[in-house]
């Protein structure tokens, strides 16, 4: 494993992981290096197999990965859902919401969704889903510094697109459902369905945490 070095601020200082390594957007904080091919990182069929996960339709299968620095952690996020038709339970079965541990190119990554509200029980929209998501589409708020403008379709969300609805971290504390995002555009928030529901609007778009 290779060897990190932390600055006084406590932020990753030396590895940043595969693929690109020169910011192109943003600081150390809260920074984007760009894109990275499935070839390069890891397939969403590979993927699968490494979590366990045969819920669902899988699509999207080319769609290239975001590479973000945030808070200090190296997040690679899929530019589009990797799955629709998929329900909560089957991802709470293999911990694919909060965080599963897999290993690849001799690299440790943490399996998860997005944190998208601002609590957990959540009552609005936040979380890695405003901080990062919001940066890299064309319709982010008024305000927001981009790193690209990407639109709907080429994010994955709004329409009647398959897998709109992105899955997050946290539980809506109306609802009791769990958050999801992007059903509407990008600044849309909502409090899920039905655990069980799988519903094709329902989506997996995986967030790979390097562990350091």
């Amino acid at each position: 494993m290779k060897a990190l070095m932390m600055g006084a601020a406590g932020l990753l200082s030396a590895d940043y992981g595969p693929g690109p390594n020169q910011l192109v957007g943003g600081d150390r904080n809260s920074g984007y290096f760009g894109l990275m091919t499935t070839d390069k990182l890891v397939t969403p069929a590979t993927l699968a197999q490494l979590v366990g996960l045969t819920a669902g339709t899988a699509f999207n299968g080319t769609a290239p990965w975001f590479k973000f620095i945030d808070n200090g952690k190296i997040l690679y996020v899929a530019s589009k859902p990797l799955r629709y038709g998929i329900s909560q339970i089957n991802l709470d079965q293999l911990s694919l919401r909060t965080g599963k541990e897999v290993t690849f190119l001799d690299r440790r990554f943490k399996v998860r969704c997005l944190s998208g509200g601002n609590a957990n029980p959540s009552t609005a929209s936040g979380g890695e889903w405003d901080r990062l998501m919001y940066r890299m589409s064309g319709n982010s708020p008024q305000g927001v510094v981009r790193f690209a403008a990407y639109d709907d379709a080429q994010l994955g969300i709004n329409g009647s697109l398959n897998g709109r609805a992105t899955y997050c971290q946290e539980t809506d504390k109306n609802t009791n459902y769990p958050v999801i995002r992007g059903h509407g555009g990008i600044t849309s928030y909502g409090g899920g369905n039905n655990i069980g529901s799988n519903a094709s609007v329902f989506g997996w778009r995986p967030v790979l945490e390097l562990i350091p």
